[in-house]
């Protein structure tokens, strides 16, 4: 695993992967993040896939790497960002700056869906908490 990992991402990554209840395709994707330690080493789904069919390991869709990714952070926790512009793709968080550069986008994500549900029922009590939080006005 790459020195860069600081201990306890280290130990999420390693947690996740003796877990036998992890399914194969965020075992493969975990196994490949490894080496993607911070945003300079993010890795793409395209180039993921082309890395197992090259090895000739089982090639997962765009779709289930998506889930993958969202189950590994939601349900076990690992930091992984993702970027949008050079080099894109998954990535570990490791610095304070990857950590920046993966809640960036997401604060922007979520500032607008509080928008548009404000737009679809104002006066809905999440609209409302959401808005109210965020500091979003009329």
């Amino acid at each position: 695993m790459n020195d860069l990992i600081p201990s306890p991402v280290k130990l999420r990554v390693l947690l996740a992967l003796h877990d036998r209840e992890l399914d194969a395709c965020p075992r493969a994707v975990l196994w490949r993040l490894r080496e993607a330690a911070g945003r300079a080493q993010a890795i793409s789904i395209a180039a993921m896939q082309r890395e197992w069919a090259s090895t000739g390991n089982k090639v997962y869709t765009d779709r289930e790497v998506k889930a993958a990714v969202k189950q590994l952070l939601e349900e076990r926790g690992v930091p992984i960002g993702s970027a949008r512009c050079i080099p894109a793709g998954y990535f570990l968080c490791v610095t304070p700056a990857d950590i920046d550069q993966a809640e960036r986008p997401l604060e922007g994500e979520i500032r607008s869906l509080a928008r548009r549900l404000r737009a679809i029922n104002p006066k809905s009590e999440i609209s409302r908490t959401l808005c109210g939080q965020l500091g979003i006005g009329e």
